[in-house]
Order: structure tokens, then C-alpha cells, then sequence
């Protein structure tokens, strides 16, 4: 879970600059990748496609927002699942936020 501690009209506008400022970039003006996403359906940031630059530029943005991340790992208890989430992911994924948001609170 994200928890963003500004305003996110000011963080949307943050990201929106540095996917202008990648596409713009001489130095990135032959990536396929980036050829390929601007022309087919405009640049956006993307970790598994992005070259190490561009995941260094990303970091710097996120460490200059103020912002903090929660993560939990699990596993599926098959009896539990079936059981207690009717062997429904929706409902397995709801149960496990709920416990992250009782965490924050």
C-alpha cells in the first residue's frame, strides 16, 4: 500500500513531466522501447520495460515525494481460502488490505 502525503493533483503532475522529459531526451530518442510506447500509445512509466536510467530517474522522483510503502508477503492456505474467501481471489486480496489499513490506523 502507498500512502501519499501530498497532494496528488501535484504528484500526477510530477510524473506526467518526467515521462515528457524521457520522451524529449536526445539521449533516449532511439530506445525501441520508448519509440514503440510514444507512438503507439504515448509514453508511460513502466519498471519491467524501463532502461536502468530511466529507473534511476524514476527513484529520484518517488525519494523526492512524501510518501511511505507497506508490503506483506503471504501465502495460501488452500482450506482457508476455500473456506474464508470462497476460493475467490477478490475477496482473499480485500481481506488481506484490511489488515494493512487496521495496521495504519
Amino acid at each position: 500500500m502507498l500512502k501519499i502525503n501530498e497532494e496528488l493533483v501535484s504528484v500526477r503532475q510530477k510524473i506526467m513531466q518526467l515521462q515528457q522529459a524521457i520522451t524529449r531526451d536526445p539521449y533516449f530518442a532511439a530506445v525501441p522501447s520508448i519509440i514503440k510506447k510514444k507512438e503507439k500509445t504515448g509514453y508511460y512509466l513502466h519498471a519491467k520495460d524501463d532502461l536502468p536510467e530511466v529507473r534511476k530517474m524514476v527513484f529520484e522522483l518517488i525519494n523526492s515525494i512524501n510518501c511511505s510503502f507497506e508490503a506483506i508477503v503471504v501465502r495460501k492456505i488452500y482450506t482457508i481460502y476455500e473456506n474464508k474467501h470462497n476460493g475467490k481471489e477478490a475477496e482473499f486480496y480485500a481481506d488481506l488490505l484490511s489488515h494493512i489499513l487496521k495496521k495504519t490506523k
